[in-house]
């Protein structure tokens, strides 16, 4: 959920940042040094925490796992035009993508949570087919 609304705000925050590094490019290289640290750093605190409580697989890398996540999320906005399949949102395509990733370092227990979550969000039901 966490990472769903970041990408509800991806599109605005790519716009303001790309016109911050237009016209204060040294500002933009800091925010995006420092705003990327604390995303990784904040994203292995939940990913252990999950871990702790059993819904992850202890067995994961969590520098790589991070990675993944932070370079998909990455992708889906930034090339967004080389990645989504026509007809599909970025939030569809993320939401897909971080809940098949979930379920792939998920334990049993984990397995449930992520279930739940996609029953109740909507968009996540709707099958998009190549015509």
């Amino acid at each position: 959920m966490v990472l769903g609304g970041v990408m509800d705000n991806a599109e605005v925050i790519q716009r303001l940042l790309n016109n911050l590094r237009k016209f204060y490019p040294a500002v933009h290289d800091k925010m995006t040094r420092e705003g990327t640290a604390k995303s990784r750093r904040d994203l292995q605190e939940m990913l252990e925490k999950g871990i702790a409580d059993g819904l992850f697989v202890d067995t994961i890398n969590l520098d790589l796992a991070i990675s993944v996540l932070y370079y998909t999320a990455s992708a889906i906005t930034v090339r967004k035009d080389l990645i989504l399949p026509a007809g599909m949102t970025e939030r569809e395509a993320f939401v897909q993508i971080i809940s098949n990733f979930f379920r792939g370092i998920s334990t049993t227990k984990g397995l449930l949570l992520v279930d739940d979550y996609l029953k109740r969000y909507e968009p996540a039901k709707t099958v998009h087919r190549m015509q």
